[in-house]
């Protein structure tokens, strides 16, 4: 039976496991993020609706299930990009943390890519609202992965403070605080959309796959 997941993550960072230790990946956080997003977008949708639209990204969508489509194969990009940062900061702090720009800048593409999609039958908001996601995401990449893996590394030479586990948790929690905010408006816009061109929301098959590779890392 179709079910519509709304479950509210905690925030997808680090967890120092004690001020005189090395910190270590949260993976149990790093699954309820990973998996709520797929719940979000990485949706099956069903319906009969037919209106072929083309935006200024020069992408033709034939109805609504393509018009979703597009935004989760971006979101799926993500995910993995998510995925590959987790696996290499544990493995390889200073690698992880040179390739953060670089991953900043390929979701930035995506962002552009995003505003070049129309109107689909005047509405814009659910693209309004990608638009705003990924932005966090962006930031996300450039600002607060980038701040853990800078403590993660320093923390590896002085063993970890207390003040640098009040830092971690500031971070945790502003973020999460601006991520629950995200993900509530894209529901209703998603909701909104799916209602208005008659479609189904249904459990992604794909999330086993995520699922799989986040316990990987356990």
């Amino acid at each position: 039976m179709p079910v519509q997941r709304e479950k509210v993550p905690n925030g997808t960072f680090f967890q120092l496991s004690s001020v005189d230790s090395f910190p270590i990946i949260n993976i149990k956080l790093v699954k309820k993020q990973v998996l709520f997003l797929c719940a979000i977008l990485l949706l099956a949708f069903t319906a009969c609706s037919s209106k072929k639209v083309k935006g200024p990204n020069g992408i033709t969508y034939n109805n609504a299930i393509e018009y979703n489509q597009y935004i989760v194969d971006k979101q799926t990009e993500v995910m993995h990009m998510i995925l590959s940062y987790v696996e290499t900061v544990q493995k390889d702090p200073q690698s992880a943390l040179e390739n953060l720009s670089v991953q900043a800048k390929e979701v930035d593409v995506m962002i552009k890519d995003l505003k070049g999609m129309p109107a689909f039958k005047g509405n814009t908001e659910m693209r309004d609202v990608a638009v705003e996601t990924f932005s966090f995401y962006a930031d996300v990449f450039r600002n607060e992965y980038k701040q853990m893996t800078d403590l993660i590394l320093s923390i590896d030479s002085t063993g970890g403070t207390a003040e640098q586990m009040a830092l971690n948790e500031k971070i945790t929690a502003d973020v999460t605080r601006r991520e629950e905010v995200m993900v509530n408006k894209f529901l209703k816009a998603q909701r909104t959309f799916a209602k208005e061109n008659r479609l189904k929301l249904e459990e992604n098959k794909a999330e086993k796959e995520f699922e799989e590779k986040i316990n990987s890392y356990e």
